[in-house]
């Protein structure tokens, strides 16, 4: 029942690691890749370097393997890995370390890495780690910074509009308020005439046209 239950979750946690999309690796001290999940596969771009259209994982790292491909080769700097290393030596693990990560075609990109010092079934030590491609996540900051000077733009051009626009209403206004008196006088002016065509105006008295 015991053996069952262990089977159990080890496949569990087998389709786990599989199936998360950042990379999860296990390496040696020295840097040999042990292991490495698909989405790590992918994210490092390996399979197309090898030039290999298998999708099995094993025949995947044994290639790399056979190549001498290590963790070491996916540091755009090598100091980074000697960072981490002496790290993981003195605290056991380590957290949100930020780093250059060199894919294998050579275009590096920027990184977070969280990693921690086990021991395989022999008991040597060996690291376990997960490293989250910020690629994405930078791509999508430039994009909203991008977005939100554009905004900004905007904003700027319609408050300039609205107060172009209030002022054309302030001038309307004004307009409108001069041509309200101006037929206002014309009307008095109109009365006048009137008042004047029909009678004499020396007597005051209606004429004969009225």
């Amino acid at each position: 029942e015991r053996s069952t239950r262990l089977k159990t979750i080890s496949q569990r946690y087998g389709n786990l690691f599989a199936r998360i999309d950042d990379c999860l690796f296990e390496t040696d001290m020295a840097g040999m890749i042990r292991d490495m999940n698909p989405a790590g596969l992918k994210i490092l771009k390996i399979p197309e370097f090898l030039g290999t259209e298998s999708e099995d994982k094993e025949v995947i790292l044994e290639e790399m393997r056979r190549r001498k491909i290590s963790a070491v080769d996916l540091y755009e700097n090598p100091e980074d890995r000697k960072r981490l290393i002496n790290d993981l030596l003195k605290e056991g693990k380590i957290t949100n370390l930020q780093v250059r990560i060199k894919r294998l075609n050579g275009v590096a990109f920027d990184a977070v890495l969280d990693a921690f010092i086990d021991y395989d079934e022999k008991g040597q030590p060996i690291i376990l780690g997960k490293l989250v491609d910020l690629s994405a996540i930078k791509q999508a900051q430039h994009l909203l910074q991008e977005t939100n000077q554009l905004l900004s733009e905007k904003n700027s051009e319609l408050s300039e509009t609205v107060a172009e626009l209030q002022m054309l209403k302030e001038r309307y206004q004004q307009r409108s308020s001069e041509l309200d008196s101006l037929n206002s006088e014309l009307k008095k002016t109109n009365m006048k005439l009137e008042e004047m065509a029909i009678t004499d105006g020396l007597t005051g008295l209606f004429n004969h046209r009225h």
